[in-house]
């Protein structure tokens, strides 16, 4: 098995975003507060950008992260599109996180993740979100939202993905202004 990157601060998380989106496996080694970044930015922030690679939390907690603005793809992880089947997102808790945007086009929002593509070739396992907000309040009608994964898309017709063991007990908005 390949060693992972080890991830033991907020700064070699938010890291991620712009150093780990190949196939890699990152695993955190610590209980992390986000709290001194004002504005995360999602870790695979878009269609050209995405995180291919591997999770584990290792059963650690991130605390009070905050992402704002205009993503269209917001969350820890903004877009994930798994480069193996045997990759996966795991054993990791959000408490408190803020997740909000408000002008973007079909926006996709999760505390752990906002568009997860390609589905049958992940798993996701031991996951939590307690607490937070999670908020939309744009006028597009193609908004997904959830506590703790925007939209989970497969791709393929007739493929099994797997979530165990995963819970989101958050506030979660999706206010659309139509008029």
């Amino acid at each position: 098995a390949t060693s992972p990157y080890r991830i033991y601060n907020a700064t070699q998380l938010q890291d991620m975003s712009t150093h780990g989106l190949t196939d890699n496996y990152f695993k955190l080694e610590s209980d992390i507060d986000c709290s001194a970044i004002s504005n995360f930015s999602p870790i695979g922030p878009s269609y050209s950008s995405y995180f291919t690679g591997n999770f584990d939390g290792d059963g650690h907690t991130i605390s009070d992260l905050t992402i704002s603005g205009n993503n269209k793809f917001a969350g820890l992880f903004g877009y994930y599109k798994p480069a193996n089947k045997e990759y996966s997102l795991k054993n990791v808790t959000l408490k408190n996180p803020n997740i909000t945007t408000s002008t973007v086009s079909a926006p996709r929002l999760g505390a752990l993740c906002g568009f997860m593509y390609d589905a049958d070739l992940f798993k996701l396992e031991n996951c939590h979100v307690i607490g937070g907000t999670i908020n939309y309040q744009g006028s597009s009608t193609a908004a997904c939202v959830g506590g703790l994964v925007g939209i989970i898309n497969n791709g393929i017709t007739g493929y099994v993905f797997s979530v165990l063991g995963c819970s989101a007990d958050a506030s979660v908005t999706c206010a659309s202004t139509i008029s």
